[in-house]
C-alpha cells in the first residue's frame, strides 16, 4: 500500500499543484511546500476461514508549508483525495483497491529548525485506511 498511496498522491492534480510528496523521509532542505508521510502500524483482518485479504493500515500525512494558510490548503487537498472508497490506486499493474478512509485526528504545528524566528507550519493528519490486498 506505500507505493500505492505515494503513487495516488503524487497523482492528484490538486495535491501536485501544490506541493511534492515524500514518502517517509523528507529530505533536508526541501522547498515548500510539501507533503510526507509514514505508516504508522498495520493489521490484517482474518475471518472464520482464515486470512481474508483485507488489511488496515494507519498513516500519519504531514502538509508543510511557510503559513497555516497554505499548509491548510494543501492538506485539505490530501483529504479530498483520500475521500474515496472501493477504487483501485496505484500504477496499473501495481493496484490496490483501497475500501475506505478514515480522518482519526488533525492538528497544526510549528516547527523552528535553527531557534529563530523562520519555521514551517504544518498539518498533521492520521488516517485509517482499509484495503484489499492485491
Amino acid at each position: 500500500m506505500r507505493e500505492q498511496l505515494y503513487y495516488h498522491l503524487a497523482n492528484t492534480a490538486g495535491l501536485t499543484a501544490l506541493s511534492r510528496i515524500y514518502p517517509q523521509r523528507i529530505p533536508t532542505g526541501s522547498a515548500l511546500p510539501y507533503v510526507g508521510f509514514t505508516f504508522d502500524s498495520r493489521e490484517t483482518s482474518y475471518d472464520q476461514d482464515g486470512y481474508d485479504n483485507y488489511n488496515s493500515a494507519v498513516v500519519t500525512i504531514q502538509s508543510n508549508a511557510a503559513t497555516l494558510g497554505e499548509a491548510v490548503a494543501v492538506a485539505k487537498q490530501v483529504f479530498l483525495s483520500l475521500n474515496i472508497q472501493n477504487t483501485l490506486i496505484g500504477e496499473a499493474g501495481n493496484q490496490e483497491t483501497l475500501c475506505s478512509t478514515t480522518l482519526e485526528t488533525e492538528s497544526d504545528d510549528f516547527d523552528l529548525f535553527d531557534g529563530s524566528e523562520d519555521g514551517v507550519r504544518e498539518v498533521i493528519q492520521t488516517y485509517t485506511i482499509t484495503y484489499l490486498e492485491a
